[in-house]
């Protein structure tokens, strides 16, 4: 049995009217996994009709919080940063998207790093309020095959070997100085964002990071 995580939609005007993009993936046993972490696993414990003519189910699942489709709180990587219970619902909610296409430079080089000028083709960005930028790199093609998916030379229990896309570390600090005020999340759809900065570092800080692990299979690729 699968599990769906959370539906997220982006208001793509001040109007009702609205589109919800599910960035959701179902979870299973299956499912490709950071080598470090706890892989999904799901136990059927019950499901059966009983005594009193009334069917009951009930199942266990047991998996890393980074697992599948998830939410990263700055807490991750910066101690004295918000929790996610602690992150202000209204950049949660009702917020505006946009999706920075990388995929042909990531389908050339699988350890592509977005840059900057990957950032300027998109601008100006004329967003209101607050908005969330969405890497796509195409990575969808090896969702669940760990090996393609994390890097053909990953280890269980290690970090070493990954290879997949990720954001440069110049590219993480042009977002935060030009969008620190409106900018309150990023996305991408791989393992991680890759960013290879000190626990406590202003990019973890101010920025909610979101593994899109759903838009790897999703019908909502552009592919």
């Amino acid at each position: 049995m699968n599990y769906l995580l959370g539906v997220v939609g982006f208001f793509l005007s001040s109007h009702c009217s609205c589109l919800y993009i599910d960035l959701t993936y179902s979870l299973s046993n299956s499912n490709s996994y950071f080598p470090t972490e706890t892989r999904f696993n799901f136990t059927e414990t019950t499901a059966l009709w009983t005594n009193d003519s009334y069917f009951y189910s009930s199942n266990t699942f047991k998996t890393s919080e980074h697992m599948g489709t998830h939410l990263d709180a700055p807490y991750h990587f910066s101690n004295v940063s918000w929790k996610t219970d602690q992150i202000p619902i209204e950049r949660l909610m009702s917020i505006a998207s946009l999706i920075i296409d990388v995929s042909i430079q990531c389908k050339q080089n699988k350890s592509y790093e977005v840059t900057i000028d990957d950032i300027k083709k998109y601008e100006p960005i004329n967003l209101k309020k607050y908005f969330v930028i969405l890497f796509y790199t195409g990575w969808t093609r090896y969702w669940s095959n760990q090996t393609a998916y994390a890097g053909p030379s990953y280890k269980d229990n290690s970090s070493n070997g990954l290879e997949f896309p990720g954001v440069k570390d110049e590219t993480a600090d042009y977002l935060v100085n030009k969008y620190n005020q409106t900018l309150v999340g990023v996305g991408i759809d791989t393992l991680s964002n890759r960013c290879t900065r000190i626990p406590d570092d202003e990019y973890w800080t101010l920025l909610t990071v979101v593994t899109l692990a759903s838009t790897n299979s999703s019908a909502n690729n552009p592919e």
